[in-house]
């Protein structure tokens, strides 16, 4: 059973099909296509196989597929646990499906782009609220191009200083500093690499308003450093005193460096960063963005590995810092996993997702009546609230709003979005809105269509689905029937008691490992007079006393080879096991047997055993029940 329970964890996928898909064989209703049957076949067998292997083979696989319809018939297939698991198993696998891979790979390109440069940016914000009606947004958009028209006679960073909404901008004049791919909002990133030195842009559109960008250089990503450092902590509740006594400390240590002290030594010795200062001061490998801006322009302008920097001071305290090594941007194959998944956390997500609804319209024939669609955002533009909407819309008789691939979006289930999303969907173009609800209409669809676009999914699906049904019905028929029966159980041992009979004895008893001999001989005389159920506990209140370990005792059925210490002491095999420093006294108590006594002896055993038993029987009347039928013909083209 687990040799096939292996072989069905291979069949996922099918790869190769004939030119025709023939029927191969018949299980009850359930019908076989060659395709399901020859990749199972060729996953899980050598080129050549003798005539009887390829029989065995279809005898594992026909009786897997009986205990699916097996499973269904007691609609397993039905229960919520079933249903929940197997739809959360698809969700996990069907985003690979529901996106434009092209156009994801372009951006995962453009990404690793950005990454090999670094821009020195400012910006001006225009703040635009998230729920801001389409009107406010215009009067903002207009301030933008206003400031724009400023900028053609003015200097950048006065006007920052001005009118931008980025509160930083007071002290910086807008200035960002340097950057590189995926620190910045995707349209600000976007926009930033694609302009030239000197040049300010448009107004720019992020999901936190409008941008006003300048470029004030660019430069080769400067790649990653990994330096350690020396930090005297400065607070700005300490006296002047004191914060000038922490800078001549930090001056004092620089000058130690430069006398040729070992600079891990110090940072040990005096560096305030508890968290790095036993290992030297060290810190992880770190780009731009990740520091402090002081420390961070002083960690990359260092040249040579081991050179010192200056003490420098950032809102912690004062630094030194040691550049220990430097590399530059990794390959794109080795970033691109890493790629792939930051851009699902900005708006490179929703372009792919737009671009991969553009095709599926494409594809689709996807075609909106823009009569209807005039009628309901003339309702929408004109109602204040729901009911005002509902009112409007006159929404009696249901028309149909846009078609698709045969299927039909109705003027209603747009209606009922919006009233739903009415708040969300007034703060922004209702435009907009329709596209998102049409795009989702789209995607839903294209997913109920992947088993029939896609073979790979599709069995993969099937695989997931029959090997799920495979193990609750044989939990159901077999394995727990096997564990818990314990009558069952008992009988299926004394009416094959000759099965468990080995060639050499078992020893049934107790194995104890003592401090001395004075507690092996109390332990021994606790076993031979006491009850096997309160052994453990004479043993724990009167031996082991307060959690002590003074003895160790194994209580069990072992057969040759079973117990390194059974071997040595009742076998005596000449193995290298060596008793516990702190219980060297090894003694036993018990007896050599031909033949267990009872089915708990070999509970293990028995039990497998038994599985076995009713998997036989269980199949032979599933057999029964499902007649088979096998198209000889094309099966022999497996057969050499």
């Amino acid at each position: 059973m687990r040799k096939f329970i292996c072989l069905v964890a291979l069949w996922i996928f099918v790869c190769s099909t004939f030119a025709t898909d023939e029927l191969l064989m018949t299980i009850g209703n359930k019908k076989i296509l060659q395709s399901e049957f020859e990749y199972f076949y060729k996953k899980n067998n050598k080129e050549t196989l003798l005539n009887s292997e390829i029989d065995e083979y279809l005898q594992q696989f026909q009786n897997f597929k009986l205990k699916v319809c097996e499973a269904e018939a007691l609609k397993l297939d039905t229960a919520s646990s079933f249903v929940e698991e197997f739809s959360s198993y698809r969700s996990q696998i069907v985003a690979p499906y529901l996106t434009d891979k092209n156009k994801e790979d372009d951006l995962m390109q453009e990404v690793y782009s950005h990454l090999l440069e670094d821009v020195d940016a400012s910006h001006i914000l225009v703040r635009v609220p998230y729920n801001a009606p389409p009107e406010d947004t215009l009067k903002l958009y207009q301030k933008a191009l206003d400031i724009c028209k400023r900028l053609e006679k003015e200097n950048f960073e006065d006007v920052a200083k001005e009118t931008s909404d980025d509160y930083s901008a007071k002290q910086n004049g807008g200035r960002l500093g340097y950057f590189t791919g995926m620190m910045t909002i995707f349209p600000f990133e976007n926009a930033a690499y694609r302009m030239k030195i000197g040049e300010i842009s448009k107004p720019v559109r992020s999901a936190i308003g409008y941008h006003i960008i300048k470029i004030n250089n660019k430069r080769k990503a400067v790649g990653e450093v990994r330096v350690a450092h020396i930090l005297k902590m400065v607070s700005q509740h300490m006296t002047k005193k004191q914060q000038d006594s922490i800078q001549d400390l930090t001056q004092e240590i620089f000058k130690r460096l430069g006398n040729n002290e070992d600079f891990a030594s110090l940072a040990k010795e005096f560096s305030d960063d508890r968290q790095t200062s036993s290992n030297g001061g060290e810190l992880m490998w770190f780009g731009l963005g990740k520091m402090a801006k002081e420390f961070e322009k002083t960690a990359f302008e260092l040249r040579n590995i081991g050179e010192v920097s200056k003490p420098i001071k950032t809102v912690y305290g004062w630094h030194i810092i040691q550049l220990k090594e430097k590399r530059e941007v990794s390959s794109f194959d080795k970033k691109k996993n890493e790629i792939a998944r930051l851009i699902q956390y900005d708006g490179r997500k929703e372009a792919i997702r737009q671009s991969f609804i553009k095709q599926l319209k494409i594809d689709y024939k996807f075609s909106a009546d823009s009569c209807v669609l005039k009628k309901i955002f003339n309702a929408f533009n004109a109602s204040n609230d729901k009911s005002t909407f509902i009112e409007n819309i006159e929404n009696k008789n249901d028309v149909a709003l846009a078609t698709f691939a045969n299927q039909t979006i109705w003027m209603n289930e747009f209606v009922d979005f919006l009233i739903k999303e009415f708040s969300n969907a007034k703060s922004t173009d209702i435009n907009v809105v329709f596209d998102y609800f049409s795009g989702e209409k789209i995607i839903a669809f294209e997913d109920s269509q992947l088993e029939n676009k896609h073979p790979d999914f599709k069995n993969l699906m099937q695989e997931y689905h029959d090997g799920l049904l495979f193990f609750e019905v044989s939990k159901l028929k077999i394995w727990d029937e096997a564990a818990k029966d314990t009558t069952k159980l008992k009988l299926y041992f004394e009416e094959n008691k000759d099965t468990f009979k080995t060639d050499g004895p078992y020893f049934k008893g107790f194995i104890i490992e003592c401090k001395n001999k004075k507690i092996a001989k109390q332990v021994k005389k606790i076993i031979t007079n006491a009850h096997p159920d309160s052994i453990d506990s004479y043993i724990k209140t009167r031996i082991n006393i307060d959690s002590t370990l003074n003895v160790k005792v194994q209580k069990g059925f072992w057969e040759k080879g079973d117990n390194p210490v059974a071997d040595k002491k009742i076998f005596k095999s000449k193995n290298s096991y060596k008793a516990e420093s702190k219980l060297p006294i090894i003694e036993t108590v018990g007896r050599k047997l031909q033949i267990p006594e009872n089915y708990n002896d070999v509970l293990g055993k028995v039990i497998s055993l038994y599985q076995n038993y009713l998997e036989n029987e269980w199949v032979s009347a599933l057999r029964k029940k499902y007649p088979i039928w096998v198209n000889e013909k094309e099966l022999n083209k497996y057969r050499k």
